[in-house]
């Protein structure tokens, strides 16, 4: 039995065709779904999904990461790319102030 070969490639291909076209899609519904309404009733509401938009992308970059650097001597690389994207998605959120609400600010 031969590994990596075969219709192996078309499979490939095909799965990160797939991938991509369904992160497009969770971003742009990520970007376009949220309530712009100001009311203090709705602790949901927000005046816009940026920092949501790069939480979403952060993830994606940490799964990337994850799994091509799982090995034992690559954990510096997964220390420092995890403190980065934690510290920016931090201040993506302190910067933009996304939600109406103070106390959902604090939350998230």
């Amino acid at each position: 039995m031969e590994c990596w070969a075969g219709a192996y490639y078309i499979h490939a291909i095909f799965s990160i065709i797939v991938s991509v076209c369904f992160i497009i899609i969770c971003i742009i519904v990520q970007m376009t779904y949220f309530e712009t309404k100001t009311s203090t009733h709705n602790h949901s509401a927000k005046s816009n999904s940026n920092s949501d938009v790069f939480v979403l992308l952060a993830k994606i970059i940490i799964l990337l990461v994850f799994g091509f650097f799982q090995a034992v001597e690559n954990q510096w690389i997964l220390i420092v790319v995890l403190f980065f994207l934690s510290a920016f998605m931090f201040f993506s959120y302190y910067e933009d102030r996304p939600f109406y609400n103070i106390k959902m600010m604090k939350v998230k």
